[in-house]
């Protein structure tokens, strides 16, 4: 009896977690979608009174150079709002892992706690380059800037520098087994996606 009750409010703790979970990430995503939308029209309209001023000037030569203005398609948003959200909870757990006081390590099994302690500074400053520099990647692809594609590649370099440290270096593999390559493999195939997106969409030419 009290392990079925011990299961449903595990349960219960579990399904108002996941919850949370998405009602935040709705929350964010509602958030960066009006950002996007206000940054979009006052980029028309600013392109807009360009063109009227300069339309006097130039002639067809105005019309032309319009034409040449590739559209970024409309799967770009979502990609760009999903990795956001990806590099946002990284930097979540950036902050968390370099801000854990004293009290909540001792809570850790003794194995892990030597796994923190022996956290090197440049790892950490790797773990933190890498997460600031996927988020300012992941505006720059918001704002259809082709900066992104430098951001996501000193973000994937810093998370190569971490997880090499961290997976072959740091005696991780003897705390959490084979699982350790999980999360690495996992969050550098994403960064790996996002360079090649923002490769991607500057060779199209809809970011720029």
């Amino acid at each position: 009896y009290v392990r079925s009750w011990a299961c449903v409010c595990v349960c219960v703790c579990i399904y108002i977690c996941v919850c949370m979970y998405v009602c935040i990430y709705i929350y964010i995503y509602t958030y960066v979608y009006m950002y996007v939308c206000v940054c979009t029209h006052v980029r028309t309209h600013v392109a807009r009174v360009s063109d009227a001023f300069g339309s006097g000037g130039r002639g067809d030569m105005s019309d032309s150079g319009a034409d040449e203005v590739v559209a970024a398609p409309g799967w770009l948003l979502y990609a760009s709002v999903a990795a956001l959200l990806w590099n946002l909870q990284g930097a979540f757990t950036c902050v968390s892992m370099l801000k854990m006081s004293e009290q909540q390590l001792r809570k850790l099994p003794k194995a892990e706690q030597r796994l923190l302690r022996a956290f090197p500074s440049w790892a950490s400053a790797a773990f933190a380059m890498a997460t600031a520099s996927g988020v300012g990647g992941s505006v720059l692809l918001l704002l259809h800037s082709a900066a992104s594609v430098a951001a996501f590649q000193l973000s994937l370099a810093a998370l190569l520098v971490l997880f090499g440290r961290w997976c072959f270096a740091s005696g991780a593999r003897a705390v959490y087994g084979p699982s350790v390559y999980l999360m690495p493999a996992m969050v550098t195939t994403v960064g790996a996606a996002l360079l090649w997106l923002s490769m991607y969409g500057k060779s199209q030419g809809f970011l720029h």
